[in-house]
Order: C-alpha cells, then structure tokens, then sequence
C-alpha cells in the first residue's frame, strides 16, 4: 500500500507541476500582451500642443489649438479632441458654454470632422478619414467659439479654464497657451496634473501682438502625461464697468445624464420615501428570517451526547442572548472531509491532505487501495 501511496503521490506532484508550469505561461501570455499594448500607447505622443485664445468683451473666447501629433508606426485614422460643454453650476442649473466649430485644418492629413454629443456635458470633434489610416507625425488645427466662459467677479471678471481637458490618452511633450485680452491682465495663474493644484513652468503677463487684442497672458508646460489636465487663470480687466458683467448660460439641470453620486442619488421627497419603505420591508423580511433560521446550531444534551450530536437531528439553535458555554465537539463536523479539515488546520494543502482524502475516498468505496508485493 505505501508503494502504491507514493506512486499516487508522485502523480500529484507531476500534476501540480504541469499546474503551476500553465499558470507561469498565462501570467507570461498575459503580460506579454499588456507591454504590446503600453508599447503601443506609448509609441503616440503629442510633441507640441500650442493653444491661441482670443477672450472677447461678451465673455465669449475664440481659440486656436495647434495639436502636433505623432502616431509613430500605429495606423489610425486621426485624433478625437473632446470639450466640456456643459457644467454643473448649482442645485437646478447646469452651465453651459455652446460651441461653434470656426475651422479644422491638418497637414498631411485629413481635415475632415464631425461633432457629436457623448453625455456627460461633453462635446466630441473627430478628425480624420474613416477609410483611410495614417501614421508618423502630422499637425492639426482646430478652431471653435464657446460662448459664456468668462466668470462675473467683483472688481475684476476671470477666465478659469482647462485649456486641454482631462480626455487625451497620449502624453503632452510641450504646451504652451496665449490669452489675449481687450485690456491688461491683472493677475495669472496656471495648474497643471491629475489634482489641478500643482503650478505649472510659466505663468506671467507679456504682451503679444494679436489682431483685435495688444496684450497677453502666456503659460507653458513640460510634459504631461496622460490625463493629466492644464488650467489657466486670468484677471481681466472689467472695460464695460460695474454694470455691464457677463452672464453665464444656464440651462436646466439634466438628470437623465448624471455625471456625480450626488446626481443619481438626489434627496428629494420621492427618492426619501421610497428609500424608507424599501428599508422598512427589508428588515420586515430579514429579521423573521434571521430569528428563524439564521442563528447558529449548537450540540443537545450533556457532553456526552455534544461529542457525538450532529447538529441537525439532536440539535437546537442558539437562543437569543443566550449565556452558557457552547460545549466542545470531540468528533469533526458533519460532511467535512479529512483534507478539508487539515486546511482548515494549517492553510496549506501538503501531501498529507492528499493522502487523508485518498484513504477517505478508500474508505467510501470511491477507490480501491490495493498493496503490491
């Protein structure tokens, strides 16, 4: 029988080793298409991303993006640049800020684009051709209106804006950002990263010619990765006076597009009401439930009958607030396994599990163990 123990035991162990040999080729599989995919994210990359904004008296910008991208060897068809259009402003209002698309342009590229609607306040504008692919490096212009960006403050109005947004999946070699104003800007700031709170390279006042404006607010950035956002703020001067203060749009709030918990869970009479009555026929049915079959069993009798009870038909269930000892079972539980049980004991399952459960199995007729000679 020993002979034939370790021939078993033999067999487990080869079986455990093609085991684990399967688990290290999927993790290599695995792996190995994941750095497949970050060699490929990573081969795309924005080297330059200058943006032109034009802030106009109505509190209205024109901007100018110029957006030097490299697909490297990847064949795609363009590039998707996506702009908040719509923002939460306060419990029954969103803004918003409507865009006008002026101008696309590309070189070596298509220039061809639509506009879509993606929900959740933002605006999508593709740009490339759905036949064809390209890849290598190309540049892209895009030029749009939003209307209502400027902020109404006292004394001084305020452009506070995230010029690139938070949706490229590439990283961003370089950024750069002119905001040409009617009159002189009083006070910059910039922030670049995920959190917005970290100053970016370059925030000051200068002065760059532009049709229409003769000074400036000009900001800069060293690489940023993917995701990560860049907000600029500016002080500008109120040229209309006190009386004259831009406006922002406001539309009703769109719940059917929640884009906070806060959103999808609002506290209103209804959601309160029905909240309460789910909870109330929640514990309506849990609790009879739990009185009735969800307390734990227990051994009857004295310790003589504990030590051999199976729980089910010389049991009891455990009274509530109940305060005796619960007595000792001297035999394992019912319908655990000898290698169960040796798990449970030291959370390994070693030779010795293996080779209780081959006698179990034997001993229940599942097996027959014969000793060789």
């Amino acid at each position: 029988m020993v002979v034939m123990l370790n021939r078993i035991a033999r067999v487990v162990a080869a079986m455990s080793a093609a085991f684990a040999v399967l688990t290290v080729v999927s993790a290599m599989l695995v792996v190995g298409s994941t750095t497949m995919a970050s060699a490929r994210s990573s081969a795309e990359a924005i080297t330059a991303y200058d943006i032109d904004i034009t802030v106009n008296p109505d509190g209205s910008a024109l901007f100018r993006e110029s957006i030097s991208y490299d697909f490297g060897p990847n064949a795609l068809h363009g590039i998707e640049r996506i702009l908040a259009t719509t923002m939460r402003y306060d419990e029954a209002n969103d803004r918003s800020y409507p865009l006008t698309v002026v101008k696309v342009s590309a070189v070596g590229a298509s220039a061809q684009y639509s506009i879509t609607d993606i929900g959740g306040g933002r605006e999508r504008i593709r740009i490339g051709d759905p036949n064809r692919t390209i890849t290598g490096a190309h540049v892209y212009t895009i030029t749009y209106r939003l209307e209502g960006v400027v902020n109404a403050q006292p004394g001084d109005d305020e452009l506070y804006w995230n010029v690139i947004g938070s949706e490229w999946r590439v990283p961003i070699e370089r950024a750069t950002v002119a905001v040409h104003l009617p009159g002189n800007p009083t006070r910059v700031a910039c922030f670049a990263g995920r959190a917005g709170t970290t100053p970016c390279d370059l925030a000051r006042i200068g002065t760059v010619p532009a049709a229409g404006a003769t000074t400036a607010a000009t900001f800069a950035q060293q690489s940023l990765d993917p995701g990560e956002n860049l907000t600029v703020v500016v002080a500008i001067p109120d040229v209309d006076g006190g009386a004259v203060e831009p406006q922002p749009i406001l539309v009703a709030q769109n719940l059917s597009e929640p884009r906070t918990i806060g959103d999808m869970f609002a506290l209103t009479p209804l959601s309160l009401g029905l909240t309460g009555a789910l909870a109330a026929l929640a514990a309506a049915v849990v609790a009879p439930l739990q009185f009735l079959v969800g307390r734990d069993r227990r051994a009857g009798g004295d310790t003589i009958d504990s030590a051999f009870s199976d729980q089910t038909a010389h049991g009891e269930r455990v009274p509530l607030r109940a305060a005796t000892a619960i007595p000792v079972e001297f035999v394992p539980p019912d319908n655990l396994r000898p290698g169960q049980l040796g798990v449970l004991h030291d959370e390994v399952a070693d030779m010795t599990d293996v080779s209780a459960t081959l006698i179990d199995l034997a001993v229940r007729g599942f097996l027959r163990i014969e000793e060789i000679t």
